[in-house]
């Protein structure tokens, strides 16, 4: 992972197009996000990140969204935040059409839309008659970080993205199951710090 946040670093980038795509697949609760996290509250210490927050898109949010109006609006969201990074949790789930959307932002740094829009209160809302130099007409990658996550088997992730799209990914990651002795150490941390803060605060 710290790899793959390496690598634009070391190639060179496109500061309009992602700085680098990543894949990371692991089991549920297995420290996706939080493992890039991790790694952005390092590089924002040793001032490569200017913001170590990450803007999230999760692809189960949108399963009624036939229109794709929340998504878009969601994504120009992501991709204005203040963040270096976007991740999209369980990709699987994204549609064709918003795969195309994903795909147009990672090969060309932008999407245009087939209308105008204003940004009013989170949402992008078609403008009507408006003449505005604000108008939004394209949704931009911003030179981001674009991280997805998905839970299944990486070869069902392949078959749902297609080959297209996984040859625009630089960067996979397949993280294993925690093993019982991993759960138990976990635990028994998680465990210990609560007990350390009951004696500090409640005097337990």
């Amino acid at each position: 992972m710290c790899k793959a946040f390496e690598r634009p670093y070391i190639r060179g980038f496109d500061k309009n197009k992602p700085r680098n795509v990543i894949l990371i697949i692991g089991p549920e609760s297995r420290g996706k996000i939080y493992g890039v996290q991790c790694i952005s509250n390092a590089l924002k210490k040793k001032g490569i990140f200017k913001n170590a927050s990450i803007a999230k898109m999760n692809f189960s949010d949108y399963n009624a969204d036939s229109t794709n109006n929340l998504f878009m609006s969601d994504l120009y969201k992501a991709l204005n935040s203040k963040g270096e990074s976007v991740a999209f949790e369980n990709i699987e789930k994204a549609s064709p059409s918003q795969l195309d959307i994903l795909y147009q932002l990672i090969t060309e740094g932008g999407y245009k839309l087939s209308k105008r829009y204003m940004f009013l209160n989170g949402t992008l809302m078609e403008a009507f008659g408006v003449l505005d130099k604000g108008l939004i007409s394209q949704i931009s990658a911003n030179g981001k970080f674009f991280i997805f996550t998905s839970t299944i088997d990486e070869s069902q992730v392949i078959s749902s993205l297609g080959n297209k799209f996984i040859k625009e990914i630089s960067d996979t990651i397949v993280l294993e199951p925690f093993s019982q002795e991993q759960k138990v150490s976990l635990a028994t941390k998680i465990l210990i710090d609560f007990m350390f803060k009951c004696n500090k605060n409640l005097n337990i």
